[in-house]
C-alpha cells in the first residue's frame, strides 16, 4: 500500500488537520472581518490621508518570492492612522530543492504599528501562524532525511513600507521567533521514517522565517 503523506492528508482531509489549525483560521477571519468593519466605518483617527493626499485605507500584497515559484499574497487593512491588520499566506509547492522536498504553506494574520501616521515608514508587528510542512529542516542539510509536519508561530517583524504611487506601496520586512513544531522524520532513500517508529517527534527554537519584499495594490 503507497503511503500518503502527512503533507499530503493535512491538505486533502480536513479531519487530518488538527483542531488548533482550525480554530487558528476562524480567530484569522474573525480578525480579518473585524477589521475590515472597521476600516467601512472609520472614526477621525482613520480619515486622515497620507503625505501624497489620498487615503490608505486597504492592500493587496504580493511579494516578490512568487518569481521564484514561492507565490506569497497579503492583504493589509488599517485600524487606525498608525495600526494596521495584516493576513499572508505563502506557499511552496517544489517536489525537491537539493535533493529534498520543499513544500509548505504558512499563514500568519499579524497586528502592525507604525512609526509614522499614515502607515508609512518604519513599522514592528506581532503574529500569531501556522505551518503546515513537507521539507529538509537545516539542521539536516546535507543528507537524505526530510520532516513532514505542522508548526505554531509566534514571533515578530520590523519592516519599512514607501508610497510609490497613488496606487502602489512597497513593504520591505523580516521577522521570526517561536516555531513550536511536530513532525515525522522520514529518509528520502528509502520512504521510511528514519526514528523507526510511527510517532510524531516535537521541536522547539527560534528562528528566522520571515522575510518577504513586497508590491502592493490599493484596492480601497
Amino acid at each position: 500500500m503507497t503511503r500518503r503523506s502527512l503533507f499530503a492528508r493535512a491538505l486533502l482531509r480536513g479531519s487530518a488537520v488538527p483542531k488548533w489549525t482550525a480554530l487558528l483560521a476562524l480567530v484569522a477571519l474573525v480578525a480579518l472581518v473585524t477589521a475590515r468593519l472597521a476600516a467601512q466605518n472609520p472614526g477621525p483617527a482613520t480619515q486622515s490621508v497620507d503625505d501624497r493626499g489620498h487615503e490608505a485605507q486597504a492592500y493587496i500584497k504580493l511579494n516578490a518570492s512568487t518569481l521564484i515559484g514561492i507565490p506569497g499574497v497579503a492583504y493589509e487593512v488599517a485600524l487606525t492612522d498608525r495600526t494596521s491588520f495584516n493576513l499572508d499566506a505563502t506557499a511552496s509547492l517544489w517536489r525537491s530543492v537539493r535533493g529534498a522536498p520543499f513544500q509548505f504553506l504558512t499563514i500568519i494574520p499579524e497586528w502592525q504599528i507604525h512609526s509614522r501616521r499614515h502607515r508609512v515608514g518604519f513599522y514592528g508587528g506581532v503574529h500569531l501562524g501556522a505551518s503546515i510542512y513537507r521539507l529538509q529542516k537545516w539542521n539536516y542539510w546535507g543528507t537524505r532525511l526530510y520532516q513532514e509536519g505542522y508548526s505554531t508561530l509566534l514571533g515578530a517583524t520590523i519592516g519599512y513600507k514607501r508610497l510609490l504611487s497613488p496606487a502602489l506601496m512597497l513593504d520591505a520586512y523580516v521577522g521570526g521567533g517561536s516555531q513550536h513544531g511536530r513532525y515525522r522524520g522520514y529518509n528520502g532513500a528509502t520512504g521510511e521514517q528514519y526514528a523507526g517508529v510511527e510517532r510524531l517527534d516535537e521541536s522547539r527554537e527560534w528562528l528566522p522565517y520571515r522575510l518577504g519584499l513586497m508590491i502592493g495594490y490599493r484596492v480601497r
